[in-house]
């Protein structure tokens, strides 16, 4: 199922880091896998893990989304070197948004808090007259076919979901890389 909806581009596959494991919590009490790890640590790791993403799901890897948010300025420049495009993250927990190809997308909600996200955005988009753009983030054991103890949702039910395509002034995006 989940392939399936990689094929229609329902889904994009991200890196979310190497295996989530905490390897320090940062100096603000962030947890994280990233930061303060050397730079070529963090290069074998992240390498590492886009290819088994690809070899796994058959398709190119260029978004990067760290566990926990937090990452530094190594963690950026692996991704330069390794080619990826597309960082989302949250700049209050990293060096702040980078310079040059890397594309900075930050996350707005979790997926079970997605209708309240758009609600506030037509909102804010209503009295600004501004566009405004909602990361959803949602993780593989969201799903039932991944993880029946902690899954929540069906593949077809998230797709069932996405009746705000309908809804006017509305626009899905599921390839980050097209962000212009």
């Amino acid at each position: 199922m989940i392939a399936s909806a990689i094929g229609r581009g329902k889904i994009e596959v991200a890196q979310h880091g190497y295996n989530h494991s905490l390897y320090r919590v940062t100096y603000n009490r962030i947890n994280s896998e990233f930061v303060s790890r050397p730079y070529s640590e963090q290069f074998s790791l992240i390498k590492a893990g886009r290819h088994a993403l690809e070899k796994a799901f058959g398709v190119p890897v260029t978004s990067f989304i760290p566990p926990w948010n937090s990452y530094d300025k190594a963690t950026i420049k692996c991704l330069n070197k390794l080619g990826f495009t597309v960082l989302s993250a949250d700049a209050r927990v990293g060096p702040g948004w980078p310079n040059g190809a890397l594309k900075s997308v930050p996350v707005t909600c979790e997926l079970t808090e997605l209708r309240q996200a758009i609600d506030e955005a037509r909102d804010h988009a209503h009295r600004t007259r501004c566009d405004v753009f909602i990361v959803c983030l949602f993780h593989p054991y969201d799903f039932l076919e991944f993880d029946r103890d902690r899954g929540w949702l069906t593949v077809d039910t998230f797709e069932k979901l996405w009746t705000l395509k309908q809804q006017i002034g509305i626009f899905i995006l599921t390839d980050s890389t097209k962000i212009a």
